[in-house]
C-alpha cells in the first residue's frame, strides 16, 4: 500500500541565516501548509533556487539528507532522492506525491482529503483538475472539453450532516455524496448527464467510462403508469443484475456497437426505450 504526501510550494523561515526559505515541503493528507514563520527544516523540503542563481551555473533544486547535498534541474530526481531516504526512515513501501492547494484553501475544513486526493491520482491521466472554489457546495475535479462544456466529479463532505445538500438526510437513506455531470457550468437545465452515486467505486467508474464514450442515457418511452426520468448507465450496469437485456431481444454487445451519439429503440415485455451512446469527449 502506497502513502500520499502533498507537494506544496511555501516560502518560510531560514533560522540559520536568518532570511526567508523558498521550495517544496512535503506534507501528510492531515497536515496544513505551514505559515511563513515556520521553520522549513521541521518538515520534508527540496529548496527550489531563483533564476538568478540558476543563471550563475547553480542547479535549480536541492535536497539535503542527513548532512549529504543532492543538486539537481529535475524535481523528480531530488524527490527520488529524499523519498528513498523517508520510506528508510518511516518505513512505508511505496507513496504517491500530488499537488496541494486548490480544495485545501478553498475549502478548510473539508472532511474527506484521502478520497479527493485518490480521485485526483486516479483521474490524472484522464485531464481532470482541481477547479474547486469556496462558494460551491463541494470540492469537484474538472475536465474541460471546450470552453462551455465540461465533465465535473463532485464529491460531497464524508459526514452528511456536513453537506450543504444532505445535512437533512434521514437514517435509512443512502447518502448520495458523489456527483458526476457533463455540461455548461451551472446549466442545470441543459446538461447532457448528471447522476448521483452512494459509493467511491460506482462513481469513479462512471467518470472513466464517460471520458471513454463508453456512457449511455436509457429513455422510457411507454410501458409506465408515471413519467421516468432518463438515466445513465455503463456497459457494466448492463451486466448486472438490473437488467434483463434478454427482455429487450438486446444483448450487451449490441449496445456497445452503437456509434457515438447513434440511438436505438428496443420493445420489452412491458414498456419501449430509447439507449443512446454519449460521448464526443
Amino acid at each position: 500500500m502506497f502513502k500520499f504526501y502533498k507537494r506544496i510550494f511555501a516560502t518560510l523561515n531560514d533560522p540559520y541565516n536568518d532570511q526567508e526559505w523558498n521550495g517544496f515541503v512535503y506534507l501528510s493528507l492531515d497536515q496544513k501548509k505551514p505559515s511563513r514563520n515556520e521553520a522549513y527544516h521541521n518538515f520534508y523540503h527540496i529548496q527550489k533556487y531563483d533564476e538568478n542563481y540558476v543563471k550563475m551555473g547553480g542547479k535549480r533544486y536541492s535536497v539535503l539528507i542527513e548532512r549529504s547535498e543532492f543538486t539537481s534541474d529535475s524535481l523528480e530526481e531530488c524527490e527520488n532522492h529524499l523519498f528513498e531516504w523517508i520510506k528508510g526512515e518511516v518505513g512505508f513501501n511505496d507513496y504517491r506525491i500530488i499537488w496541494g492547494g486548490g480544495v485545501e484553501s478553498e475549502f478548510p475544513d473539508y472532511d474527506d482529503l484521502e478520497t479527493y486526493y485518490k480521485a485526483r491520482l486516479d483521474l490524472s491521466l484522464y485531464g481532470f483538475e482541481d477547479q474547486c472554489w469556496h462558494n460551491e457546495a463541494m470540492p469537484h475535479l474538472c475536465k474541460p472539453i471546450t470552453d462551455e462544456d465540461a465533465i465535473r466529479f463532485w464529491i460531497d463532505f464524508k459526514d452528511h450532516k456536513s453537506s450543504d445538500l444532505h445535512y437533512d438526510k434521514k437514517e435509512d437513506e443512502p447518502y448520495l455524496r458523489y456527483f458526476v455531470e457533463r455540461g455548461e457550468y451551472g446549466c442545470h437545465d441543459t446538461r447532457q448527464v448528471a447522476k448521483n452515486f452512494e459509493t467511491y467505486e460506482e462513481a469513479i467508474h462512471f467518470v472513466k467510462s464517460l471520458v471513454k464514450s463508453c456512457v449511455y442515457k436509457v429513455e422510457w418511452k411507454e410501458g409506465y403508469p408515471e413519467e421516468i426520468q432518463p438515466d445513465f448507465f455503463t456497459l457494466r450496469d448492463f451486466m448486472g443484475d438490473e437488467w434483463n437485456l434478454d427482455a429487450y431481444g438486446l444483448s450487451v454487445d449490441d449496445i456497445d456497437d452503437l456509434f457515438i451519439g447513434q440511438s436505438m429503440d428496443s420493445v420489452g415485455v412491458n414498456d419501449r426505450i430509447t439507449i443512446t451512446r454519449m460521448g464526443g469527449v
